[in-house]
């Protein structure tokens, strides 16, 4: 079951399935889908971060990289089929102009290609976002992690929304890993100036953007400040409550910004 959590002027926030929200938007009604889905990378391991010696009254602290329930699967296989049922029903519901953008882990990002390209898309170029600050490798055997790469897929070969009006635009986005006025405690939260780039080229002012794993509402409050209609959707009450406290603001407002 999918119910209406929160609205403004220009959007509404869903509690519920993905999937099922996505079933219940109609065809080709929307100008862009941007998301960040699971990836299934979670796991049960822990690192320890030994206090300082010269710090006496530091503790040891213990990091997991298990990033909740909604990224646990069972197998491989059971969540690329699960990637593979929620993709179809973006490539239903995108205009024929419409843009698909998604992050994803960079290790399986073909995956989103391969299935694009099988529905019928184009995929077109990669985007990045270069972190400023990316978090210290704590096992010592490998680089700090300091790129996320996200796929961006057209609906048709035909032509696409891109906004070239705007001038010319890189395809990343340099910005640190979190802005301290819009933390929130979501593990994988988005900085909010990591998305607004995408969200001003591949949809029009007043077009919608639709995302069905919204998190903590980094979607839904670009898409505010921009001036585009939006819906997001999202099955953790505790996230939604971090998005419902960063969009009251824009309760009351409806003038649309470029």
């Amino acid at each position: 079951m999918v119910e209406e959590y929160f609205s403004t002027e220009l959007g509404r926030l869903y509690l519920g399935d993905a999937l099922e929200f996505l079933r219940g938007l109609p065809d080709e009604s929307v100008d862009l889908v941007l998301t960040d889905p699971p990836y299934n990378i979670s796991s049960d391991a822990k690192v320890v971060m030994k206090n300082h010696p010269k710090q006496k009254r530091s503790q040891d602290r213990y990091l997991t990289y298990d990033f909740g329930e909604w990224d646990h699967f069972k197998t491989e296989g059971e969540y690329f089929r699960f990637t593979r049922k929620w993709v179809r029903e973006v490539y239903r519901i995108l205009k024929p102009e419409g843009n698909f953008v998604s992050f994803y882990d960079s290790l399986n990002l073909y995956v989103l290609k391969k299935i694009w390209e099988r529905l019928g898309g184009r995929p077109r170029q990669p985007l990045y976002w270069l972190k400023k600050n990316p978090k210290p490798r704590l096992r010592k055997v490998d680089f700090r992690v300091a790129v996320e790469s996200m796929f961006w897929g057209a609906k048709s070969e035909k032509g696409h929304i891109f906004n070239w009006q705007l001038g010319q635009q890189d395809n990343y986005v340099v910005c640190a890993v979190f802005l301290n006025k819009e933390r929130t405690g979501h593990p994988t939260q988005k900085p909010t100036p990591v998305l607004e780039p995408w969200i001003r080229y591949l949809s029009r002012l007043g077009g919608l953007v639709v995302d069905p794993f919204i998190g903590s509402g980094t979607t839904a409050v670009a898409a505010e400040r921009l001036g585009r209609r939006w819906l997001g959707c999202d099955n953790n009450r505790e996230y939604l409550d971090m998005a419902v406290k960063r969009l009251r603001p824009f309760k009351s407002q409806t003038k649309l910004e470029v």
